[in-house]
């Protein structure tokens, strides 16, 4: 590959990382980019919940971080079932609160 054509392609890379970086949320989950991320990170948790380990649920990707949106770390983020997601949303954490 030439010099030219490989910072080209940098160079795009770099333009659409912007750009999805700075579209709306809801738009972002739309994207090529960030299904094949997903997907990724399900396979790697082998289809189940990090937290309580079900499988077999609805698994959900839960972003612990947005600053590389568009570019994800896989620490970036989480797979959680659905009572595991509500439960992190309900209380900032991932322990029920007892009263």
């Amino acid at each position: 590959m030439s010099r030219k054509l490989y910072e080209d392609r940098k160079q795009a890379r770099r333009e659409r990382r912007s750009v999805l970086a700075h579209m709306p949320y809801a738009k972002y989950l739309q994207t090529k980019e960030w299904k094949e991320f997903k997907q990724g990170r399900l396979r790697s948790a082998r289809n189940r919940c990090q937290v309580c380990n079900s499988a077999d649920v609805q698994l959900e990707v839960h972003h612990r971080t947005y600053e590389r949106r568009g570019y994800e770390l896989k620490h970036d983020v989480i797979v959680l079932c659905r009572d595991c997601h509500q439960l992190f949303h309900e209380n900032r954490n991932l322990v029920r609160q007892e009263l």
